[in-house]
């Protein structure tokens, strides 16, 4: 459940850090957090078969994932609710790095999609703007854009790139719910000493 519960959150993160091209569009937001950041989010958990997903506003259970981001690193840190698995993304690497403390174990692969944003650029693609909301008691503008399988999605993202909402078809996919501005510990987005580092080979074509 620890390791699904991860997958529901990272990935969308994700989405919006992927970089669309190469030329920066200088009325676009940033993607990526600019500063340390320490974010809770609730996610929703899918609808039962038959029920129609959660929309903006309206109460729905979910579960609550801690992102961490340490911009100069460049490595965001996702954590499930309790201690158990955690994902570190190292953005500069391109990998995910899956941590299990229980097995003492860290598998690293590459990030999926295309290549991530940098702090200090601005997001390529579609994007527009659609207006100003407050989330968490932080302020954060409504961008309409697409994500890499091409769906319309709407995210609320801070002047300096966080992300505080993301949606799809009116129904929320992660909101915060917490958000706090200050430095990061570096030692909580590195692989533990003593852990086994695994790289899984890549599937030949």
């Amino acid at each position: 459940m620890m390791v699904r519960s991860i997958v529901l959150l990272a990935p969308v993160l994700l989405l919006w850090m992927a970089a669309a091209g190469h030329a920066q569009a200088p009325d676009h937001p940033y993607v990526v957090p600019q500063h340390d950041v320490d974010v809770l989010y609730a996610v929703p958990l899918p609808a039962p078969a038959g029920q129609a997903g959660s929309r903006a506003g309206e109460p729905v259970k979910a579960i609550e994932q801690r992102m961490r981001f340490a911009a100069g690193l460049q490595r965001q840190r996702v954590d499930p609710p309790g201690p158990g698995t955690y994902m570190i993304t190292d953005y500069r690497a391109g990998q995910l790095i899956m941590v299990q403390p229980g097995q003492r174990i860290a598998t690293s692969i590459p990030a999926p999609g295309g290549p991530i944003a940098t702090p200090g650029t601005r997001a390529t693609g579609d994007y527009t703007r659609l207006g100003p909301q407050t989330i968490a008691g932080v302020g954060c503008t409504d961008w309409r854009t697409r994500d890499d399988s091409g769906n319309q999605s709407v995210v609320c993202l801070t002047g300096d790139g966080v992300l505080l909402r993301a949606m799809q078809a009116d129904h929320v996919l992660v909101q915060a719910v917490r958000v706090t501005f200050d430095r990061q510990d570096p030692t909580l987005f590195d692989v533990p000493a003593g852990f086994s580092l695994q790289r899984p080979a890549a599937r030949a074509p």
